[in-house]
């Protein structure tokens, strides 16, 4: 009966073990697909927030942006807007003068965005 205890533990144990790591690594890489997904549908948000920022302080030739297309913007992202928009050579526009800035403005280029993460006033962001 030993022997038998013996092989029904060994095979449980070639069994449950591949079958854990097999879906450790699928709960990471699903966790990294994720987080994938997650950036790139909030880049493209981002994308189409700073669109409607540029815009603005071309029609308002540079002003700060209202308060109603502020809130307006909070609430289709659901989270706050730090903005700052920089000129030739990263001479600072409109906005916030200590948002981070974070990219080295001789090599963006035209018409192609970047995304990174950051921190503001404590707290992580995306930019």
């Amino acid at each position: 009966m030993n022997n038998v205890m013996s092989l029904r533990s060994r095979l449980f144990l070639l069994i449950v073990i591949p079958l854990v790591l097999i879906a450790a690594l699928a709960a990471v890489a699903r966790h990294w697909f994720a987080t994938q997904t997650s950036h790139k549908i909030y880049d493209e948000t981002l994308s189409v927030v700073a669109l409607t920022i540029s815009r603005d302080v071309v029609l308002s030739g540079g002003d700060i942006l209202a308060d109603e297309l502020l809130e307006k913007l909070r609430l289709s992202l659901g989270d706050p807007i730090f903005y700052r928009v920089s000129g030739p050579s990263g001479r600072f526009v409109t906005g916030y003068s200590e948002a981070p800035a974070g990219v080295d403005v001789d090599a963006l280029e035209t018409g192609k965005p970047i995304f990174y993460d950051s921190t503001y006033l404590g707290d992580q962001v995306r930019a």
